[in-house]
């Protein structure tokens, strides 16, 4: 916006400083990119540069969140928030406290005695038939783990299926793309998609801090040795690894008591980082940089492959503080 100080009004320019809207608003400030409102009267408008114009949205509406292109959350006077579909039809109601989007789910979220609850919504605006939900988490990439009043987890569908029942003590996203991490009544499952569930080893020590973009994670028993497990939850590499990394295209960086490798899913050796000198072995790491993944391994950088580059430390540091 600008101010015009003879007519002592405001309007709108672009970044070259062009007037794209006269300045007859008495006081006018930007939301959000398209989005404006004047405090006077309490209205929202959005910007329509062709025609160079501003359209009033509503009445007392202030602009929330912008969900997808056509979907967008404003909050009423009373501080509740709904959603409006190309900025003039109501599909959900103001009713909430905060609104999200997640998965083609709209998530509004209130409070019943100081706690949180959630509904949920397709895109298009109808209400999903769930059960009160405490708590969600968006890590799936097509559905939502949810917990329900008895906290119990269970996950459901951009529909609002059920598609695990709420059975589980805890569910996990632990970055496979077909299994997650469960406990029931203190044993730790392996949940399918489809609720079939696998006991884990009693000696399991940890799963899942790294997810690679083949679905396999990694695991480590109680001897601190990493291993692989597939994305149905099988072993796919057996523990015998000091430290690992996430497969990335087919690789993954690993280290034993003899030396860094970079492997494949066969547990093959395609390179040789370094070799233990002394006793010691240098540090290394996995780093992803945009969608670009090297390995830091001492001085040394490589890319996905392992062929060295000619990329310096400092480099790689300026090209991640970019992104």
């Amino acid at each position: 916006t600008y101010f015009d100080k003879d007519k002592k009004q405001y309007g709108i320019i672009d970044s070259s400083g062009k007037i794209i809207v006269p300045a007859v608003y008495e006081n006018l400030h930007s939301q959000q990119v398209g989005y404006f409102f004047d405090a006077k009267n309490n209205t929202t408008y959005t910007l329509n540069p062709q025609e160079k114009t501003l359209t009033k949205i509503g009445q007392d509406l202030s602009f929330a969140d912008q969900l997808t292109t056509e979907l967008t959350a404003f909050e009423n006077k009373k501080g509740y928030q709904g959603v409006l579909k190309n900025n003039k039809d109501e599909v959900i109601p103001y009713k909430y406290d905060a609104i999200k989007y997640s998965h083609d789910i709209i998530i509004g979220q209130y409070t019943i005695r100081g706690r949180s609850v959630y509904d949920f919504y397709t895109k298009d605006g109808e209400k999903m038939d769930v059960p009160t939900i405490r708590d969600y988490d968006t890590t799936m990439t097509t559905a939502l783990i949810v917990k329900n009043n008895e906290q119990k987890y269970g996950v459901i569908d951009q529909s609002g299926k059920l598609t695990i029942p709420f059975e589980y003590d805890e569910l996990r996203n632990i970055g496979s793309k077909k299994v997650l991490l469960g406990t029931k009544n203190e044993t730790r499952l392996i949940v399918g998609f489809d609720n079939a569930q696998k006991n884990l080893p009693s000696d399991l020590r940890e799963i899942g801090r790294k997810a690679g973009n083949n679905g396999w994670v990694d695991f480590a028993y109680n001897d601190y040795k990493y291993g692989y497990m597939d994305d149905e939850g099988r072993v796919a590499i057996e523990p015998q690894y000091i430290e690992v990394t996430p497969f990335y295209n087919g690789n993954a960086a690993v280290s034993d008591e003899k030396g860094i490798y970079l492997i494949n899913e066969q547990n093959q050796k395609v390179k040789v980082f370094a070799n233990t000198t002394n006793g010691m072995l240098p540090y290394f790491e996995q780093l992803s940089i945009g969608n670009t993944i090297y390995y830091r391994v001492g001085d040394n950088i490589y890319d996905a492959k392992g062929t060295p580059t000619n990329k310096s430390e400092d480099e790689l540091d300026k090209l991640e503080n970019t992104k």
